[in-house]
């Protein structure tokens, strides 16, 4: 069973121990290899983990003093530092708002979250699913907090060229055996669902 949350607006249970905001800069750290989004990316999904500085990221109850908020990138947010005793961990995701990528994970849960994914089969709605974590940050660190990115999916493309001097068509090119869904945490997938074939169109090359 899954618990569909979108990117909400809750109060949280944490009391702050600062007159300083928190904010945030989500950057891409696999550019040598993806294309990046860094500049596209004005917002993502955002929660935060608030626990004692002798507790751990694991055992810390999730997104307790903010839970799957959207937050603009290199702002300034409405949320203040916890203060010393405290430790924070934030757990991102990008992008936000879009049906097809579900946070699955509330206040009750424990350490990192769990994401419901699902690949639409129109390739011009899929979407570049990314995440990024801190953990264990000091509750009295106020300063901005870098979001380092990386891609959870991956595209697979194909380059075919024609060395010849007449042109040809190409019937297909056929994925056989992929899902299109399943669940992403702390680096590590499970799909789900029945295996399907995707096709692409004719070409003329």
């Amino acid at each position: 069973m899954l618990t569909a949350m979108s990117c909400s607006d809750d109060d949280n249970t944490v009391v702050p121990g600062s007159s300083v905001m928190m904010s945030f800069c989500g950057e891409d750290i696999q550019t040598d290899t993806r294309a990046s989004f860094t500049t596209s990316m004005t917002s993502f999904g955002l929660s935060c983990s608030v626990y004692s500085s002798s507790a751990t990221a694991s055992s810390a109850a999730f997104g307790n003093y903010f839970l799957n908020k959207k937050i603009s990138n290199n702002a300034t947010t409405e949320y203040f530092w916890p203060g010393s005793g405290k430790k924070c961990s934030f757990y991102a995701y990008y992008p936000c708002g879009n049906s097809n990528i579900i946070l699955n994970s509330t206040t009750s849960s424990t350490g990192s979250p769990t994401y419901a994914l699902t690949i639409p089969t129109d390739i011009t709605k899929q979407v570049d699913f990314c995440v990024a974590e801190v953990k264990d940050v000091a509750g009295d660190y106020e300063r901005t907090v870098t979001l380092p990115f990386s891609h959870a999916c991956a595209s697979i493309s194909f380059k075919i060229k024609n060395t010849g001097t007449e042109a040809f068509t190409l019937k297909s090119v056929s994925f056989y055996g992929v899902k299109q869904s399943g669940r992403y945490s702390n680096g590590i997938w499970s799909t789900s669902g029945n295996a399907s074939t995707s096709t692409s169109n004719a070409m003329t090359i």
